[in-house]
Parts: structure tokens; sequence; C-alpha cells
């Protein structure tokens, strides 16, 4: 059975950890002051749908640009999911789209995935949350939630 898969954009949700100031979102500018989270990053990420019996995980990188409370970037990473019996493959590089900072969240999209997180570390150099995506197996668009991890 072959299965097609959308880009999962799992990996590139962890790009976003990291940055300066402190985990409530506070800096010497004020509250609310964007963490600076650019650079590289290590990027896990795990989603389900156990109505499908699908789950993919992902690993890879990202390298992330900022500008004020602007991302953008892009992440590589290969997912290697299960739906049902098939275990389909699938490496990609992927933009990272809509992205942006505000204190110690940080949000984005990447592909059909929509991811939201929390920026932590002292120095900030950890970030995770939670992750939806809508993939499309065998030509049928389906939801998978779960969650993802940055680190640097």
């Amino acid at each position: 059975m072959r299965v097609a898969l959308r880009p999962l954009s799992i990996l590139v949700a962890a790009a976003l950890a990291g940055g300066c100031g402190n985990s409530t979102g506070g800096s010497a500018t004020g509250p609310g002051t964007p963490l600076e989270i650019a650079g590289t990053w290590s990027l896990t990420a795990h989603i389900t749908n156990p109505t499908l019996a699908a789950s993919c995980e992902s690993q890879g990188t990202a390298a992330i640009g900022q500008s004020g409370g602007a991302l953008s970037g892009t992440a590589n990473r290969v997912d290697d999911c299960t739906i049902g019996a098939s275990h389909p493959a699938d490496t990609v590089a992927a933009p990272i789209d809509s992205g942006a900072v505000s204190g110690a969240t940080a949000s984005f999209r990447i592909g059909t995935c929509s991811y939201v997180g929390s920026i932590t570390g002292t120095p900030t150099d950890q970030m995770g949350g939670s992750t939806t995506c809508v993939l499309t197996f065998s030509g049928t668009r389906d939801t998978l939630v779960g969650t993802w991890h940055a680190s640097r």
C-alpha cells in the first residue's frame, strides 16, 4: 500500500526554542519583549490519530531567522510514520511560515502543521508544546495531534 504524506512540519516546531531573556517573557526592555531564538535547533516531534492507528515520529534540524517578533527559516527532517500495517518514511525540507514570538511563546506553521510552544531555559535553549497536522493518507485528509520539542 502506497501512502502519500504531506510534509509533517513537526520538526520545525522544535526549531523555535531558545533565545535570551527569562522564561516569563520579561527582559531588560520590558515584559512581552520577544525572546531571541534565531539559530540552529535540533528538533523532534510525535503526532498520532488513534482512530486511524496512525503515528509519526520526526527528527531533524531547523535554521531559524528572526526579525523582532517575526520568525522565518527552513526545517530539514525525516518523518517515520506507521499507518495501520504501512510504514512510510519521508525526508522533508520545508519553510517556516507565519512564525511569531511573543514574550516566551512561539507559534508557526510548516506545511499543513501548526505549532505553539513555550521557550524555556537560562539561557533559553529549549522549546516545546503542541502541534496539529492535517495530513493526506491514500487520498484522505486526516488530523493528527501531538507534541514537539527543540533544543540547541
